[in-house]
């Protein structure tokens, strides 16, 4: 038997509403799928757009820190090539200042006969031997014993006394400072000792 009445309208319909359910699902997870999509595509791309910031930031640094290290190590040379320098024009005026004191030496010591009015009638100065020889006249050999040796001891300090008037000297031609003195026929009245002091030896 055919049932009367009318038909529902297909929006009352159970299974209608079913399916009609089950697409607004459909699209809403699709819609939220996609704006999932967007905001991980917007956040991936803040991270490269940040690492890519980040490696120029420590590129720049890197090349600031070779920069400077660079501009220290410059500066560090030209230190050294100045202290180099330097030292260089030390040595140069020491050496020329010793050569200096070295000249005027051997001008005194050959002016000792004429600074004692004879009582030494000569000076001289061995290189070889770096030894200075006093001549003492030999009018002095006629004191006693005393006096003579007060003499040549007067004639020793007067040697000495010019080694360090004129010191320092090159070290390659003084550096003994031995003083002899002596009488006109090569006896030795007096020497430098070990020590360098003055050693009496006429007898």
């Amino acid at each position: 038997m055919k049932r009367n009445g009318t038909k529902k309208p297909i929006y009352k319909r159970w299974w209608a509403i079913a399916i009609a359910v089950i697409m607004a699902i459909s699209v809403i997870g699709g819609l939220s799928g996609a704006w999932g999509d967007d905001s991980s595509s917007s956040a991936t791309s803040s991270k490269s757009s940040s690492a890519a910031s980040s490696k120029v930031v420590q590129k720049k640094a890197s090349s600031m820190t070779k920069k400077s290290e660079s501009k220290k190590q410059e500066a560090l040379a030209s230190s050294k090539s100045v202290a180099d320098s330097e030292s260089k024009s030390l040595a140069s005026a020491r050496s020329t200042n010793e050569n200096n004191n070295y000249n005027n030496f051997l001008t005194a010591v050959s002016g000792i006969p004429q600074q004692t009015q004879n009582a030494i009638t000569a000076a001289t100065y061995d290189e070889n031997t770096q030894t200075m020889e006093l001549v003492l006249n030999d009018d002095a050999l006629s004191l006693n014993d005393a006096e003579l040796k007060n003499v040549v001891k007067a004639a020793w300090d007067a040697g000495k006394n010019i080694y360090e008037k004129y010191s320092p000297m090159p070290s390659d031609k003084v550096t003994l400072k031995q003083v002899t003195v002596k009488d006109s026929s090569g006896n030795e009245l007096a020497k430098s000792s070990l020590f360098g002091g003055f050693k009496y030896e006429a007898k």
